[in-house]
């Protein structure tokens, strides 16, 4: 069954911004062990291994998710939003709002009109 043009070049952009997001986590959760402590220290601060592990950890299942909508899961859709639960329970609700938004738009719009697409053809056969 072809795809719509919009579902295609939505489905496009969903995936150049997916990979990005997988490159950009995966580069961070490896960077962030050495770069938070120091920054920390810059400020005069300490830091804790276990937050550095969160935040190694948030940012890996942040890349699975991510590759997961390479892979059409709507199940990564969930993986993908639960930074913005997180900053809801830290208290930014704006932060968490966009990102929330940002997810649905660009990856859960192209899965959507793909499941109409889909239920249409269905439709139409029988």
């Amino acid at each position: 069954m072809p795809k719509s043009r919009v579902t295609a070049i939505l489905f496009g952009l969903s995936d150049v911004v997916a990979w990005a997001l997988v490159s950009l986590a995966v580069f961070l959760a490896v960077v962030s062990p050495f770069v938070m402590p120091v920054a920390a220290r810059m400020e005069h601060a300490t830091t804790s291994w276990p937050a550095v592990l969160v935040q190694v950890l948030g940012l890996l299942v942040l890349a699975v998710g991510a590759y997961g909508m390479t892979r059409r899961r709507p199940i990564a859709l969930a993986l993908l939003a639960l930074p913005s639960v997180a900053w809801l329970f830290g208290g930014a609700w704006l932060p968490a709002l966009v990102w929330f938004v940002a997810v649905l738009v660009i990856f859960g719009l192209p899965l959507c009109l793909a499941y109409v697409e889909v239920r249409r053809h269905v439709a139409n056969d029988s």
